[in-house]
């Protein structure tokens, strides 16, 4: 995650809860990414029910160059998706 500002932030100076380090440093290391075996994973078609309006489609349909292959199948209603790219970090 990015997060950008016209100017310097101040902001008062607190030790992380689930990282190392402090609101003074612009960088959080040391977070391990999960495996997506042991992510929350669901069907799309159940994700899709129950985001139901709070659901953000990004992307869309891109235009694919003559005589280059699609990369990806569409995909389905059964195809299993994470429910949340990014989960909670463990104490």
């Amino acid at each position: 995650m990015y997060v950008m500002s016209e100017s310097p932030l101040k902001l008062p100076e607190q030790q992380r809860i689930h990282h190392s380090g402090s609101s003074l440093g612009d960088t959080i290391y040391g977070v391990a990414k999960t495996p997506m075996e042991q992510e929350w994973q669901l069907k799309w078609g159940q994700k899709k029910k129950a985001l139901g309006k709070r659901l953000i489609l990004v992307g869309g349909k891109t235009e694919i160059p003559d005589g280059q292959a699609e990369s990806a199948a569409p995909r389905k209603t059964d195809t299993m998706v994470p429910m949340c790219w990014h989960s909670a970090p463990g104490k």
